[in-house]
């Protein structure tokens, strides 16, 4: 079996080489296809990448022209991956254990998507996530369950919320161009490319070890994590809606009518957004900022893209506080952002 292993990377200098060395035993024992792609970096990223090239630690590396975010990035490494088996990505700040040689050899991998438990280093210390207790070929009715789990925990059930620890076929994306990231999505962009991915997979495998390291940010670090957004227009905070309707369309395929499961679907879009009202508020640091972001998310509700599905949330099933969606369901929107500031502080930074 060959695998690709797609890394991209942006003003990653702190955090890359050690990405990189995380490979090394991998590439000396297997058939492992490394290929980077580089948005346009400023910092000494480009020198460590040279580095890694001229070592032989990276088959091939693409250095954008532009800066063209990290779908467009991941999409270009799916094309240099085209002759492999298999791909996965690898994100410049986390790590892939070395045990995957072991896993892959030891186990049938023949799925679709292959996904795999996946650890959390925050904090100085690692911490242990677990899905299932056993190996498991999971049917149409497993990923019903877990959508289920989603739809009423988003931030919780993260299996599927992730483009790495899983293994793609290549076939499948090579043959199903539409199976690419959005390139309009930078913020849920894995999310969404999971969940279409399961939607034209017809063998999912989950493999109950772990193979990967995800590094969460402390205080200030958080500032530069994809996750936050705080480099991107306000407008992409709702990329989510994006996500939930990929969920959405398995379950059609699957037998559902958009009817059955819209009071679920509801509670979720509530949640992401009380989620995202709350990262918004990492990117204010200036009283202008505060108050773009409070007129963002006043627009949002003004224009019912979003606030009537809030009815239909609860924070109880959530496992979130009532404060934030009663403020917002009473249009105290001034107040909820001023909340959604000091949780983000406290939270985050």
């Amino acid at each position: 079996m060959k695998l690709g292993i797609i890394i991209t990377s942006y003003n990653d200098e702190n955090t890359l080489e050690k990405a990189i060395q995380s490979l090394t035993s991998l590439k000396k024992k297997d058939k492992i296809y490394i290929a980077l792609v580089d948005d346009c970096s400023t910092d000494s990223t480009v020198n460590i990448i040279k580095h890694a090239k001229k070592n032989n630690q990276i088959d091939v590396v693409h250095f954008n022209k532009k800066n063209l975010g990290v779908s467009s990035s991941r999409n270009i490494g799916i094309n240099l991956c085209r002759d492999t088996d298999y791909i996965t990505f690898l994100d410049s700040d986390d790590q892939i254990l070395p045990n995957l040689s072991n896993v892959i050899s030891k186990k049938r991998i023949h799925g679709d998507l292959i996904a795999f438990k996946f650890d959390y280093f925050f904090n100085n210390r690692q911490v242990k996530n677990n899905f299932y207790n056993e190996d498991k070929i999971l049917e149409v009715n497993d990923i019903k369950k877990y959508f289920y789990r989603y739809l009423t925990m988003p931030n919780k059930y993260s299996l599927f919320t992730t483009c790495w620890a899983k293994l793609y076929r290549t076939e499948l994306l090579v043959i199903n161009k539409d199976l690419y990231f959005n390139e309009k999505l930078l913020l849920c962009e894995d999310t969404d490319f999971v969940f279409r991915f399961l939607t034209k997979s017809k063998n999912i495998q989950y493999i109950n070890e772990s193979i990967y390291v995800h590094t969460l940010g402390i205080a200030k670090e958080n500032l530069k994590k994809l996750t936050f957004g705080t480099r991107f227009d306000p407008k992409h905070q709702i990329s989510f809606l994006t996500t939930v309707e990929s969920c959405k369309n398995y379950f059609i395929k699957n037998g559902h009518t958009p009817s059955e499961i819209q009071k679920k679907i509801d509670h979720c879009t509530g949640a992401y957004t009380i989620i995202y009202i709350i990262r918004s508020c990492i990117r204010v640091n200036s009283l202008p900022s505060f108050i773009s972001t409070y007129l963002f998310w006043k627009n949002l509700y003004n224009r019912n893209i979003i606030s009537s599905e809030m009815p239909n949330y609860s924070f109880k099933l959530a496992g979130g506080s009532w404060l934030l969606p009663f403020l917002i369901r009473n249009k105290l929107y001034f107040i909820a952002i001023l909340t959604a500031y000091y949780i983000c502080k406290k939270r985050y930074l």
